[in-house]
């Protein structure tokens, strides 16, 4: 009972701090760009958590499995309804290419970059075995960008132009291919008493999840598909989430990526799409600040050497980005004045990413997997400060402040 009142008061703080977040107008620019980035939120839980007042504890922590995958469940699954086919032939191939480009080539660089943090802080990870499990989830989260602090700039900026609009645009896109690599790397590693590891299982594991959301979208697509009200599609679509959740639970697979595929496959079969976005969408930025209070009452505070880890993993994500842009802009023949500029600009770490930490270090739950989460969170907060100043610096670069 306590833990269930306890869930309902994070969901009521969630409610109320998003609606007054997201409305901050008149203030400072820093301030005004950082506050819907949501460090406030991630601090308020690390207050709460048992690193501060104790008020969620460790064993309230454990309660919160089941509501944790829901949330990601409905992560996934909102995204993957922004992917609709007939929608996104709008955008050019070079926007599709720069996007994914740059996010496959940051995660290629960070795989052996995270690795070789590892032989700079040999006590992080016991063994190898829990290690690369670790990198891949790190590569992907290096992945994806901020669309929610990019926005917020370009706002306060009242910021226009081609370079406005393909950045807003990549921001969104990367996160696909951040979480499709998380989820198609992570099953060829086993868990202890579930799966087994290696390249078979991990292939097999692999249809399995992808057949498993292409079914759950259809079924979902049949109920939707009946004439119901508002009241009844909601009600329908919190079942799917919780269905999602139960079978990602059951198969211990990542409901983010199991809601993202059942999203992607619901948004071009049924024509109900948008009704169901809309119903989706207004609980977006509450649920957001709610993964934030609880990735931050989880985050474990340790000593200067992950703080160490996780400066390295900033400085190495960012120097990727900056990489990752130049070629991608090179790879569509573009003469772009500022890539590196650009790089900068994607450096930002969004919902997705916090998300992807989150999935990872609930389901392998080892001292490494909340390894990843502590730098993942770290890397949020320096992150959060800095992309603002990045993308304001390349607009006024490319000319497009007002």
């Amino acid at each position: 009972m306590h833990s269930i009142l306890f869930i309902l008061l994070l969901v009521a703080i969630a409610y109320i701090g998003a609606d007054r977040a997201f409305r901050v107008r008149q203030l400072p620019f820093l301030l005004s760009c950082c506050l819907p980035y949501g460090i406030e939120f991630l601090l308020l839980g690390v207050l709460l958590g048992p690193q501060a007042l104790g008020w969620i504890d460790l064993e309230l922590l454990r309660q919160f499995g089941e509501p944790i995958a829901i949330v990601l469940a409905f992560v996934g699954m909102v995204f993957g309804l922004q992917f609709r086919l007939r929608t996104l032939k709008i955008l050019s191939k070079a926007t599709y290419r720069i996007a994914a480009s740059q996010a496959i080539i940051t995660f290629v660089l960070m795989v052996p970059a995270a690795l070789a943090v590892r032989l700079l802080f040999p006590d992080l990870f016991a063994a190898a075995g829990k290690t690369l499990p670790a990198v891949f989830a790190l590569a992907s989260v290096a992945c994806v960008s901020a669309p929610t602090a990019v926005t917020a700039v370009i706002r306060r900026l009242k910021a226009h132009g081609r370079t406005s609009h393909l950045l807003r645009t990549v921001t969104s896109l990367d996160a696909l291919v951040g979480i499709c690599l998380y989820g198609v790397t992570l099953p060829f590693f086993g868990l202890e008493g579930v799966r087994e590891g290696g390249f078979v299982p991990g292939i097999m594991w692999i249809v399995i999840v992808i057949g498993l959301g292409v079914a759950l979208g259809l079924l979902s697509h049949f109920f939707l598909s009946l004439k119901l009200t508002g009241d009844e599609r909601l009600a329908i679509a919190v079942g799917v989430l919780v269905f999602i959740s139960g079978v990602a639970a059951m198969l211990d697979v990542s409901p983010l990526f199991l809601g993202l595929i059942v999203g992607v496959t619901l948004t071009n079969a049924s024509p109900q799409q948008d009704k169901l976005y809309r119903l989706l969408v207004t609980a977006k930025k509450p649920l957001y600040v709610f993964m934030l209070m609880l990735s931050g009452s989880m985050w474990i505070i340790e000593g200067p050497v992950v703080i160490g880890a996780a400066i390295l993993f900033v400085l190495l994500r960012t120097l990727a980005k900056m990489v990752g842009a130049r070629l991608a802009f090179r790879s569509i023949r573009h003469r772009a004045q500022h890539p590196c500029s650009f790089g900068l600009a994607l450096t930002g770490q969004g919902g997705i990413g916090l998300a992807l930490a989150l999935d990872f270090a609930t389901r392998f739950g080892h001292a490494g997997a909340h390894l990843v989460l502590a730098i993942v969170l770290i890397a949020f907060v320096i992150n959060g400060i800095a992309n603002p100043i990045c993308v304001r610096r390349l607009l006024a670069f490319e000319g497009e402040v007002a």
